[in-house]
């Protein structure tokens, strides 16, 4: 049991930094410089009944520019000062975007009485854009970076809690929606501001050669 306890944490350890494994090493120190409007996060949900998305702009905003500013500082080589005159590298953040949408799945299985029977499901996403200059010619590396994340509701059929105290759906024939949790939006808006870091570390490696 501890054996396999390990490799459940292990494997949720692997997870939670897949995305950055792939950042490009920085060969030497560079000094990098955030800039970024005032507002740039926005938000847009397009539901008939908003669940998820439920915080205001700047919410999403400094939960990024949390995260962004963390996985930046993490990175070897790479010194965040906004406040120097001659930074190596500026990363200008363009947008942070959060969105709520809806989408319809059908159940499939001949055997259960919800076969065909259509759910409403919300899928929430998040979105940045940014760009890595040469402060030097003040010249744009590359492509913009961006990253986008999202997760969506789906439809189960394992048994519920209530399920489990009435004894029912123990055949699995029973339907139900599989709700995301409440603070999704905003562990999205901070997943991207750090993921990000592995396009703009390529960029920088790549001017450096």
């Amino acid at each position: 049991m501890k054996k396999l306890n390990y490799l459940i944490l292990s494997l949720v350890v692997l997870c939670f930094s897949c995305c950055t494994i792939f950042k490009k090493e920085i060969k030497k120190p560079v000094v990098v410089k955030i800039v970024a409007p005032e507002n740039y996060a926005s938000i847009n949900a397009n539901v008939n009944y908003v669940k998820y998305v439920t915080g205001s702009p700047n919410d999403y905003q400094n939960k990024f520019i949390e995260n962004f500013m963390s996985e930046g500082k993490n990175t070897h080589n790479v010194t965040i000062d906004n406040e120097s005159q001659s930074p190596d590298y500026i990363i200008e953040i363009k947008y942070v975007n959060v969105t709520e949408g809806e989408f319809t799945q059908t159940v499939s299985d001949a055997q259960s009485p919800y076969n065909g029977q259509n759910f409403f499901l919300n899928k929430v996403e998040a979105s940045c854009n940014v760009n890595v200059l040469d402060a030097k010619t003040n010249k744009q590396i590359g492509f913009s970076c961006s990253n986008i994340k999202s997760r969506q509701e789906k439809i189960k059929n394992t048994r519920t809690l209530g399920d489990l105290v009435t004894g029912s759906n123990k055949d699995h024939k029973s339907y139900h929606e599989k709700s995301l949790r409440s603070d999704i939006a905003m562990d999205l808006a901070g997943d991207v501001g750090r993921r990000v870091w592995v396009p703009i570390t390529k960029r920088i490696r790549k001017s450096l050669k």
